[in-house]
């Protein structure tokens, strides 16, 4: 996933899932309101940190579902939910 919150282009990849055509896969991206990013994909999960000011992700653009912005895919979204202040809970 590659974002912007207004100091340049951040990005967190999880690349240990093989997302394959014609198979349901779970993906959740949050930005929570501490800065930091959660990218969860078929369970496997990473955390980056926004270096940006801003405390929106803009979807007035393009948003990617692969990795590579060029390659086309269909992709049916079951459930989008709305967007939650929220903060990650450290253990």
């Amino acid at each position: 996933m590659d974002w912007d919150l207004g100091s340049g282009l951040s990005s967190l990849r999880i690349e240990a899932v093989h997302v394959n055509a014609g198979e349901r896969h779970e993906i959740i991206a949050k930005l929570l309101s501490d800065n930091q990013v959660y990218l969860s994909v078929d369970g496997e999960t990473k955390i980056g940190t926004s270096t940006g000011f801003l405390n929106l992700m803009n979807a007035d653009s393009n948003i990617y579902i692969d990795n590579r912005k060029n390659r086309s895919i269909k992709v049916c979204f079951e459930t989008i939910e709305p967007a939650k202040k929220t903060t990650l809970q450290q253990k």
